[in-house]
């Protein structure tokens, strides 16, 4: 379920990137949403998270900024699950179908 409010972010889940620049432009900007102190934000922004990582889409990581990318997400979602989680089961879910994603990809490699 997705809020309204953050329609940019609602938008982001359905876009078709052509090629990974574009792609890590926008991871850019939505990993640091997610430290917003709104939880319609910060649902959009897991619910985005987790629709572009589930399309395996992975390979961000391994471009020249993937690094950054990597420590940006895993820096988000320590955060998410250091302060937000436990009194958030939305989050909470989203959370953990990220990890799996990761997880999963990281068994293939």
């Amino acid at each position: 379920m997705l809020f309204s409010g953050s329609s940019e972010l609602s938008r982001a889940i359905d876009i078709n990137y052509k090629s990974s620049g574009q792609l890590e432009e926008v991871l850019f900007h939505i990993i640091p949403l997610g430290f917003s102190q709104g939880k319609a934000i910060v649902h959009n922004c897991a619910v985005v998270l987790a629709k572009i990582f589930s399309t395996e889409r992975l390979g961000i990581f391994e471009e020249k900024d993937g690094g950054l990318l990597l420590n940006l997400l895993i820096t988000l979602l320590n955060y998410w699950i250091a302060e937000l989680m436990l009194l958030d089961t939305f989050l909470l879910t989203n959370i953990v179908e990220l990890l799996e994603t990761l997880i999963k990809s990281g068994n293939k490699a």
